[in-house]
């Protein structure tokens, strides 16, 4: 299209692409033009979606705007859509927020704004302005003798936690990982220590990959201020990082009103991690592990900070920080070359402890899944000529046992003051009290009268019927519905179901469409037998 009487300029198609963002899947084709003054040497070029005068203003506004009559409008397209049609289409995947992806049938992880995995050359890679500001690498490159160096150093600052920490924080990026082999991470770390131990400088040293001292930092809240309705926003946005919430120590206060409380916000931020397992791994410091509810606890991996530390060592990751974030996309890197090779492992190692324990609580789960991410980092990054002398010195199973063990121990202790006001067995009671009307089948149920099913190992209840049920149990008119079913949840006791990302207590009645709440009553009984014979082993101790 040359000069005419309504342009003094000529316009060049010079490319077609298909951009996709690779978060929504969301596609659109976009031109780069060039712009020619007729009457001088100048050329622009830029991006337009659209063939139409209205979007070219920010191409064009260097020249005359064209005045066109709707019949030129009509021309101008067609034209433009003409050359446009003989040019090849480009795929452009825009990278807009950090994760793992599948595209294609390719496994490309966004480490900050960096792209790791493969991808074939008919594909191009563009980073959104967005993602570069909040998540920007700054990539280095280390000979095997400077990286045994730093992971010394990195092995060392926290004192013997050291490597725990570090593979804990490898959990945010490992946590998509996991889920694509079957086996979500359903936990949470929590640095607990005295007041000035640095557990707040360790956390962000260690799990802060980006912008460790901005303010605004997005993967960083503090307890008192974190609101509910940004945690599951939170969770999401912060996909294969770890998202650090700051400074937990009310559990000092001793007033039970603000305890209950904080227990809920706690609890809420536990349950929305295990909702989104694509998304961040979850982190929290506080002064103390408290004595707060044992299925809080037993979601957690809890790391004690002393203080015997190495401050040299502290210093250094202060000063340092692109260090550790480089260590730990390198290692990624590798872990998207071996991809399916890493799978494989996971599922394996987490099929044979079940297969070999038989019962696996949480804690057993927690620590094999530390000792793969273990064994995938030396396997994946460490140098192999030095990777024996790196396991004998830095392996973490000893440090890892006596953590694991010191918190289940902690638990059981608890259960010795809390067992008996623990929701499960009022429930236990609810159930062979004769409160409740036993009737045949489900759909029996009758709407606002106490009645109970047993049907094939499960127990049907009606939400009024558990909560005017416990009222007279407890002969008075407390509604404990909402605590009673989020611990038999927290305990795997009772059916949920899956509705639009949101977790459902209650189940539809067989061949009825109302709902109800579904109990399974033999883990219920295992859960009685369990706590109790905790309970006999302090009597004993």
């Amino acid at each position: 299209m040359n000069s005419s009487e309504y342009m003094d300029f000529e316009i060049e198609v010079l490319e077609v692409a298909n951009v996709v963002t690779l978060s929504t899947g969301k596609q659109k084709i976009r031109y780069l033009v060039k712009i020619s003054l007729l009457d001088s040497s100048e050329s622009y070029t830029d991006y337009v979606d659209k063939f139409t005068s209205t979007m070219w203003n920010n191409v064009w506004y260097r020249c005359t705007n064209p005045v066109f009559t709707p019949k030129q409008d009509k021309e101008f397209k067609k034209e433009m859509q003409k050359r446009a049609a003989a040019l090849p289409v480009k795929e452009v995947l825009l990278l807009d927020r950090p994760g793992l992806f599948h595209y294609r049938g390719y496994d490309v992880f966004v480490f900050g704004d960096k792209p790791l995995g493969y991808l074939p050359d008919n594909i191009s890679v563009e980073i959104s302005e967005e993602l570069s500001k909040n998540y920007h690498m700054k990539p280095m490159c280390f000979t095997d003798e400077t990286k045994m160096k730093y992971l010394h150093r990195v092995f060392s600052a926290a004192g013997r936690e050291s490597g725990l920490i570090f593979y804990t924080s490898l959990l945010g990026p490992l946590k998509q990982v996991f889920y694509d082999a079957g086996y979500p991470l359903n936990v949470v770390t929590n640095l607990y220590g005295e007041s000035s131990s640095q557990k707040s400088l360790f956390a962000k040293c260690y799990y802060l990959f980006f912008n460790k001292d901005r303010p605004s930092n997005n993967c960083m809240s503090t307890f008192k201020t974190v609101k509910k309705k940004e945690i599951k926003e939170k969770i999401q946005m912060c996909s294969g990082m770890n998202y650090l919430i700051d400074d937990m120590h009310f559990m000092n206060t001793g007033k039970k009103s603000e305890i209950e409380k904080e227990c809920n916000t706690l609890d809420t931020i536990e349950r929305e991690s295990e909702l989104y397992p694509m998304g961040a791994n979850v982190v929290i410091t506080s002064e103390e592990r408290g004595s707060i509810q044992i299925s809080i606890q037993d979601r957690q991996i809890q790391i004690h900070i002393g203080k015997t530390h190495d401050n040299k060592w502290i210093t250094w990751l202060v000063q340092n920080s692109w260090i550790l974030p480089n260590i730990v996309m390198q290692f990624m890197e590798q872990v998207m070359k071996n991809y399916s090779k890493v799978i494989g492992v996971i599922k394996k190692r987490m099929t044979n402890l079940y297969l070999a324990k038989g019962s696996v609580n949480r804690g057993d789960e927690h620590r094999e899944i530390l000792l793969i991410v273990q064994d995938l980092f030396c396997e994946l990054y460490v140098p192999e000529r030095f990777r024996k002398s790196f396991r004998d010195r830095k392996d973490i199973t000893g440090i890892l046992n006596e953590t694991t063990a010191v918190q289940q121990q902690h638990m059981n202790s608890l259960s010795l003051y809390s067992y008996e006001d623990d929701p499960c067995f009022w429930i236990r009671n609810l159930l062979g009290s004769g409160i409740l009307n036993v009737v045949e089948k489900p759909r029996d149920l009758r709407n606002g009268e106490l009645d109970v099913c047993y049907y094939y190992g499960k127990a049907y209840i009606k939400r009024e019927a558990l909560q005017f049920g416990l009222q007279r149990w407890f002969n008075d008119t407390k509604d404990r519905t909402k605590i009673t079913v989020e611990a038999l949840r927290a305990a795997n006791i009772i059916d949920v179901s899956s509705d639009s990302n949101q977790i459902n207590y209650t189940k539809k009645i067989p061949g009825d469409q109302r709902r109800c709440y579904v109990i399974d009553t033999k883990e219920l009984d295992s859960y009685i037998a369990l706590a109790k014979g905790n309970l006999e082993y302090f009597k004993e101790s």
